[in-house]
């Protein structure tokens, strides 16, 4: 039955969120605005709201504009494609300040507010009558097929329609969750934003009985080259799944070059940087605002721990360390105001690349170590050089296990990075009830068009 609501706030995805009449439950409305008046129909029931499709838009927002991307009735991703930027960059901001119940800095925008990302993930699904690869809709399970995503370049668009086309001459089936059959699990894609390298890597089930031959990793390969005039970096990954054991990944070069390359000009303070990227290293996906942010640290440290650094000449080496490190970008952006520069990172081929980014950037004062976060931690604390800074960009779920041993590093500077404020406010507060006091909060629109956002915490002893 349609129902009357006021869209009041939005939920974690950027649905629009209702009160209920009746019950407890919140109702979601995707692609509504707040303070829309709305007609919606209930469809469904999840763990802490009901699910209505929305209907009619009674009194629009003045904040609502026309969507860029044709899938966006559908799509899981961009569910603020509706909202024009400006609401977007402040929704951002009162969203930071709430959780955190002290007011941040204005959200810094994207240099780019479509085509930005240099990185992105496609799900193959077997649907009735067709194959479908793309990205996954906020309504059900199977992927759909993408066509125009105005989120990547228009390179990322073209190889779909081509791995698709050698997907429905290949006969070889999507991953079923269900059933665990198939071959075919995702298709990652990433492309530098300086150079213009290409990479594509095919994510297969580890299940022996749908092995891929070498005939349909050619066709494969034939199908990602004629997208391009130049080489594009080709791999393999095997996703060996076991119930009882860890998940393992096991990578497989095919052609092309084994990296693709990242070239920052000199900017502000920071110095020219080359970055070599492998396939699996993390690198944020929006190239230029993730250069925006290693200079907002940059200078942070020069104005407040660099001023320190020249008050105690004399006194010890001073040293950066770089947790959750990647392939080492903040690292080495940060390297001239230390002595020394430790980047510790749980994956073993990031760290590989962190040391050739390194080297042929010739930064003489940073090493790297393949270990987890709290175990590397650990191995620094008998040390006789204390931490004077302490870079934490950890994945979602935020820094978990490593906490207590951050704690007892006891850095006099801590600069949290975060993709999911959420986690971030809880690891801050213990670091709060610990001696630290947050000194700052910086926003940065990572993501234009979707609800996520990138935060930066600034904290001192």
């Amino acid at each position: 039955m349609e129902e009357e609501y006021l869209i009041e706030s939005y939920s974690a995805k950027g649905h629009g969120l209702a009160s209920p009449k009746a019950g407890k439950r919140l109702v979601e409305v995707p692609r509504t605005l707040k303070g829309e008046c709305v007609h919606a129909r209930i469809m469904g029931r999840k763990k802490s709201y009901k699910r209505a499709e929305l209907t009619d838009i009674v009194e629009p927002s003045p904040s609502r504009q026309i969507p860029k991307c044709p899938h966006f009735s559908i799509c899981g991703g961009c569910s603020w494609q509706h909202m024009n930027i400006e609401t977007q960059l402040q929704t951002k901001k009162d969203q930071i300040e709430a959780l955190f119940k002290c007011e941040p800095a204005s959200v810094i925008p994207s240099k780019d507010e479509w085509h930005y990302r240099n990185k992105m993930e496609y799900t193959f699904s077997s649907g009735h009558f067709e194959s479908l690869l793309g990205l996954l809709p906020f309504s059900r399970r199977l992927a759909f097929n993408v066509t125009d995503c105005q989120l990547t370049s228009g390179w990322m668009n073209e190889v779909l329609k081509s791995v698709r086309l050698f997907w429905e001459e290949s006969g070889l089936l999507a991953f079923n969750f269900r059933s665990a059959e198939g071959a075919l699990r995702a298709l990652t894609l990433r492309e530098s934003k300086t150079t213009g390298d290409k990479m594509a890597i095919l994510t297969l089930s580890g299940d022996p009985r749908f092995a891929l031959s070498r005939s349909e990793l050619n066709a494969f390969v034939e199908a990602i080259q004629r997208t391009s005039d130049v080489p594009i970096s080709i791999f393999m990954r095997i996703w060996q799944s076991v119930r009882g054991q860890p998940t393992r990944f096991f990578t497989m070069h095919l052609s092309g070059p084994e990296v693709i390359e990242e070239r920052y000009e000199a900017y502000e303070d920071l110095s020219p940087l080359t970055l070599k990227i492998g396939p699996e290293a993390f690198f944020q996906p929006n190239t230029f605002q993730a250069r925006s942010i290693a200079s907002f640290l940059y200078q942070y440290i020069k104005g407040r721990a660099g001023k320190t650094l020249q008050e105690q000449e004399g006194s010890g080496k001073k040293r950066l360390v770089d947790l959750y490190c990647g392939l080492g970008f903040f690292g080495l952006q940060l390297a001239p105001l230390f002595d020394e520069v430790i980047g510790i990172e749980c994956v073993k081929e990031a760290i590989i690349d962190a040391r050739i980014n390194a080297e042929i950037n010739n930064i003489q004062n940073c090493r790297f170590e393949a270990l987890d976060a709290a175990e590397g931690l650990k191995g620094l604390l008998g040390s006789s050089n204390s931490i004077d800074t302490l870079i934490i960009d950890p994945p979602r779920e935020g820094c978990e296990m490593a906490l207590e041993t951050i704690i007892t590093a006891n850095p006099q500077t801590i600069l949290y990075v975060s993709c999911n404020p959420r986690t971030q406010v809880k690891d801050i507060a213990s670091l709060k009830e610990a001696g630290w006091q947050l000194k700052a909060l910086q926003p940065f629109d990572q993501f234009p068009h979707t609800p996520h956002i990138e935060n930066v915490a600034i904290l001192e002893r």
